[in-house]
């Protein structure tokens, strides 16, 4: 991923994937986030630095209108869930793929919470990866569900489906946050789902098949996260001094 406009951009051609340049590019991005948080932490609307996700401090701002790719993804979805025609049909895939997905959330509805956590995590990654360059020819696309669910996508379409599929089995959006990060092992961009419950961070990710907590990733270092209400900058701790 980039920065350009307020957000992180991916680079990456697959998952797992990256190079020197790359890690450059992550260096970069991670620089030019900071610079952005400390210019927009002043107004009102931002809160007082506090201990956040991944071991680190963040700092939380309601100017959610900066990220133009997520309120862009969020109204697209909206429309999609207001269309209720789609049916499997031989010749409407599209439709299929929805009304799938549909029928797996009502079948969650009666679950209890984690186990409707770690259903969705499931559900969802069963769908193919496929990079933006190779879906959209652009090097920067976020999905609805029903772009992801017929054409499959990459780390943070893995997430927004995700989040949108708790937010339709009625987890609140205050608890879901889509995550933008730096995978240290694998020196790449990435993006997971976190969504709080008891007390604990899970972490829905794409790259892993089981749902875990924060605090159980070490390489995982978040630049920003952001919800329909809220976006936080992520600040790394310092190690203690001897």
């Amino acid at each position: 991923m980039r920065v350009r406009g307020g957000v992180v951009r991916r680079f990456n051609r697959k998952p797992g994937g990256g190079d020197g340049r790359a890690a450059i590019r992550l260096i970069l991005a991670a620089l030019c986030a900071a610079a952005f948080a400390v210019a927009v932490a002043a107004p009102a609307g931002a809160v007082a630095v506090r201990q956040g996700l991944f071991q680190t401090y963040e700092k939380r701002s309601s100017k959610t209108e900066i990220f133009l790719k997520w309120k862009s993804v969020m109204r697209r979805s909206s429309a999609e869930r207001r269309r209720r025609s789609d049916r499997c049909s031989s010749r409407n895939d599209t439709g299929c793929a929805i009304e799938r997905w549909r029928r797996f959330l009502d079948g969650q509805r009666r679950q209890p919470p984690m186990a409707q956590l770690r259903s969705v995590h499931a559900f969802v990654n069963r769908t193919a990866y496929i990079t933006d360059n190779d879906n959209y020819g652009t090097v920067d696309y976020w999905a609805t569900p029903r772009e992801f669910f017929t054409r499959g996508g990459d780390c943070e379409d893995y997430a927004i489906t995700k989040y949108l599929s708790l937010k339709s089995l009625g987890w609140s959006a205050d608890r879901m946050r889509i995550v933008v990060l730096i995978d240290r092992r694998k020196r790449q961009a990435h993006a997971v789902l976190a969504v709080y419950r008891g007390g604990k961070a899970y972490i829905l990710d794409n790259q892993l098949a089981a749902v875990t907590t924060d605090t159980e990733i070490g390489h995982y270092r978040p630049v920003y996260s952001i919800n329909e209400r809220f976006w936080w900058f992520h600040i790394p701790q310092q190690p203690a001094a001897n």
